[in-house]
C-alpha cells in the first residue's frame, strides 16, 4: 500500500487485490510463513481467458504448501495454468474428466517446460538457427552425402520441435501419447 503523496504503481494495485476477502499482499505474507523464505512479486503477466460458459481454468501449483488445512492460500516452486472446454456442453458428466485432464496437462507443463504450443508457433529465425546449426554439426561430424544432410536435419528438427512444442511432446504422465492426442 503507497503513501498518499506517492503514485500507485502496477504492483502496488496488484497486491491491493481482494481474493477470498484478503489482499494479495497478505496472500504473500501467508506464503512467506508456510515456506520460511522471503517472497515477492516482482512481474505479473495478465492472462486472457475465454468468457464461454463451457471453458475452465485448471490450475496445477508443483511442491504445493498451504498453511493450514483448507486455506486457500498456496505457493510452490513452479505453476501452470491451463483453460479447456467442453466440446458437448449437454453432457455435464464428463467436467471431472476434463478436471483431470486439465490437471494431468498442467503438471506436463510444469515438468517439461514447453516455449511453444505447437511447431507453427516457433519463430522463423529460431527455427533457421537450428537448421544452420544441425546442417554444420553433421558437415563437420559426419561423412554422409551433401543431399541425405537435409533430411537427416529434417528429422532433427522434429525431434526438437517435441523438446518445445507442447502439442509434439510424449506426456509426462502418460508416455504412451502425445500431449496433443490426450486432449484431442
Amino acid at each position: 500500500v503507497s503513501n498518499k503523496n506517492e503514485p500507485i504503481t502496477p504492483m502496488d494495485a496488484l497486491l491491493s487485490i481482494k481474493v477470498h476477502d484478503r489482499t494479495i499482499e497478505q496472500h504473500v505474507q501467508d506464503a512467506v510463513v508456510a515456506v520460511r523464505e522471503n517472497i515477492s512479486i516482482q512481474t505479473a503477466i495478465p492472462i486472457s481467458v475465454t468468457h464461454h460458459p463451457d471453458s475452465m481454468l485448471i490450475g496445477y501449483v508443483h511442491n504445493r504448501v498451504t498453511t493450514a488445512p483448507g486455506d486457500l492460500t498456496t505457493s510452490g516452486t513452479a505453476a501452470a495454468l491451463v483453460e479447456l472446454q467442453r466440446t458437448n456442453s449437454n453432457n455435464n458428466n464428463d467436467i471431472d474428466t476434463i478436471r483431470d485432464i486439465g490437471k494431468k496437462l498442467a503438471m506436463h507443463i510444469v515438468a517439461t517446460q514447453p516455449l511453444y504450443l505447437n511447431p507453427d508457433q516457433v519463430p522463423a529465425v529460431e527455427l533457421e538457427k537450428e537448421r544452420d546449426l544441425l546442417s554444420k554439426q553433421l558437415e563437420a561430424s559426419s561423412n554422409k552425402k551433401p543431399d541425405i544432410i537435409p533430411k537427416i536435419v529434417q528429422g532433427k528438427i522434429i525431434k526438437y520441435y517435441a523438446q518445445v512444442c507442447l502439442t509434439e511432446q510424449v506426456h509426462a504422465i502418460d508416455e504412451s501419447a502425445a500431449a496433443h492426442k490426450k486432449i484431442g
